[in-house]
């Protein structure tokens, strides 16, 4: 297995130990794909290694640090990978409607919830592999000394009324071409004019002045961690990583809730095949890989995000106990379908910037 960010760094080495004859499929990933476990190197070799073992093939994998739509819709054909793994809710109706990907439906898709499949696009283009729920990380102790906000899933009202809070309160920036941020944005709109039935732009005009914006998940979380907010946009699944890892019950993670109804909006994640891809046959061996037992029972401890075989989430680890369980989630999607969304994203940035935020 090649692992390089950019270029063929390592490909001597590996050639060393590898069939000369086999073919090489060519992946592009996130740069964090399947490395926030304890072993990465372990989990990673788990999921190329072993399909290299059973195929033959050569897998080299490219880690893009950009984002993989974007980097897609810029690179000539001829220098597009065999597979992108990674594309999500938002970015894959960017793909799917540059008409990039052939559909795909590999056996293991049967132990797929089709709401999954069906929140990736109707083209079929990208099969989905893990999900979550975007999620409000909290310091316990400043939610119960500001009125539980985080905890009773008030935020979305109680941050724009309260300065205090808002100033305490650090988002990834849509602007800035944050997935995450886009993901936060979606969520809002939609919470906001689907279930509360109020305009929006109010939520972003009460918080603009005081919250802290950050470039990306990355620098949010470092803010956030360092104690420099008490509250982050993240993932539900925060509270599992601290609790398997040692780090402490101190940080709680809260969806919206209104009427006794919790409001989320799920992310998704998905393997798509490119339509210039010159071996297609291995492409779908590795799609159908990665819903299979071996790659999915890693999903849970080392992405931090729940496997999309459904046989497999029913043996979920000890430490997802302290998370909100995704059943008890609804998730506002549906709303914004991901070709839509790659429509109807880019006009709400718009807005906001024109509102100074």
């Amino acid at each position: 297995m090649v692992l390089v960010a950019v270029g063929t760094y390592g490909v001597a080495e590996y050639a060393a130990h590898l069939p000369p004859s086999g073919p090489t499929l060519t992946i592009w990933t996130y740069s964090s794909f399947f490395g926030s476990g304890s072993d990465p190197g372990a989990a990673r070799g788990a999921v190329f290694d072993q399909f290299e073992n059973l195929t033959g093939a050569h897998v080299q994998v490219v880690y893009q640090s950009s984002d993989l739509a974007s980097t897609l819709l810029t690179t000539p054909a001829a220098q597009r990978p065999d597979l992108v793994v990674g594309l999500d809710e938002i970015t894959s109706g960017e793909v799917e409607r540059a008409n990039l990907l052939l559909p795909y439906s590999p056996p293991n898709l049967a132990s797929v919830p089709p709401a999954l499949v069906r929140a990736l696009g109707p083209g079929g283009g990208v099969v989905p592999y893990e999900y979550g729920y975007l999620g409000v990380d909290y310091n316990r102790s400043e939610d119960n000394a500001s009125g539980h906000p985080y905890s009773q899933g008030s935020f979305f009202s109680a941050l724009p009324a309260e300065p205090s809070l808002a100033s305490q309160f650090v988002y990834e920036d849509p602007a800035a071409g944050s997935i995450v941020g886009e993901e936060f944005l979606a969520w809002e709109y939609e919470y906001y004019t689907q279930v509360l039935h109020q305009n929006w732009t109010g939520f972003w005009k009460g918080i603009a002045p005081h919250a802290i914006a950050s470039p990306d998940w990355t620098d949010a979380y470092n803010e956030f961690s360092a104690g420099q907010a008490a509250a982050c946009v993240s993932y539900v699944t925060d509270p599992a990583y601290n609790y398997y890892f040692g780090y402490g019950g101190g940080t709680g993670s809260a969806v919206a809730v209104h009427n006794g109804t919790s409001y989320g909006w799920e992310t998704i994640y998905g393997a798509g095949i490119l339509n210039s891809s010159k071996h297609v046959a291995l492409a779908e061996e590795f799609v159908n890989w990665l819903l299979g037992g071996t790659v999915q029972s890693l999903v849970a401890t080392n992405e931090w995000e729940y496997p999309a075989n459904s046989t497999v989430l029913a043996e979920l680890p000890p430490a997802y106990q302290v998370t909100l369980p995704p059943s008890s989630i609804t998730p506002l999607n549906p709303y914004l379908p991901p070709v839509q969304a790659a429509e109807e994203l880019p006009q709400w940035i718009l807005e906001l910037q024109s509102l100074g935020v």
